[in-house]
């Protein structure tokens, strides 16, 4: 079982885009399939939440994208997932294997 994400074994970019006002992507967002995400500043970063205990911390990588790591059965050692601000929307590469993993305020 490989690691899972596009950015598996990549580093943050140099010269990265900074992020917006990390309130800016904080709120619920729905998904049909999923059910709802929660974005929170906690500390002074953020964390998702999804489910009643998928919890991870989303660590800035460039602009409005951000990756949060997979842990247990569902995350082989070394996976990343993007977290992706679009507006409205919030696209989880993770919950994207299948096309449903976009969540929309």
């Amino acid at each position: 079982m490989a690691p899972f994400g596009e950015l598996v074994g990549e580093d943050p970019p140099a010269g990265a885009a900074p992020a917006a006002d990390l309130a800016s992507y904080a709120g619920s967002y729905g998904n049909d399939y999923f059910g709802p995400a929660t974005v929170s500043v906690v500390g002074g970063e953020l964390e998702l939440a999804v489910g009643p205990t998928g919890r991870w911390p989303l660590e800035h990588w460039s602009g409005d994208e951000f990756v949060f790591r997979l842990t247990g059965e569902n995350g082989t050692a070394g996976s990343i997932s993007k977290a992706t601000f679009d507006g409205s929307a919030l696209v989880l590469e993770y919950f994207d294997q299948h096309g449903l993993g976009t969540f929309t305020q």
